[in-house]
């Protein structure tokens, strides 16, 4: 399954009510393996969503090796695109359990 995933979450950064990210710690994945660490503001995980890019949340193990956790997709709910973990009525992202940014 690793070799599917070409980004990784493994920190998530929300606004003050918890609704929408703000910034993310994520990972380039290629081949299996965990590549280029960047920090990503909503707006770029949203676009590479849209473009089909699939992500995942992942948990960092040690420098280089990882587990991935649960698919992320962009939900739209009444004109508004969301990312989340889970299907779900809630408006506002949800990449689950992960540490705080």
């Amino acid at each position: 399954m690793k070799r599917y995933v070409s980004l990784g979450i493994s920190k998530v950064g929300y606004d003050k009510k918890k609704r929408r990210i703000v910034k993310a710690e994520a990972y380039e994945i290629g081949n299996g393996n965990i590549r280029t660490r960047r920090e990503m503001q909503r707006g770029q995980l949203v676009d590479l969503a849209r473009l089909g890019l699939s992500i995942a949340t992942i948990r960092i193990k040690n420098g280089c090796d990882f587990d991935i956790l649960e698919a992320v997709e962009p939900v739209q709910m009444r004109g508004n695109v969301y990312l989340r973990v889970k299907g779900g009525e809630e408006f506002g992202d949800d990449l689950g359990k992960l540490p705080s940014l």
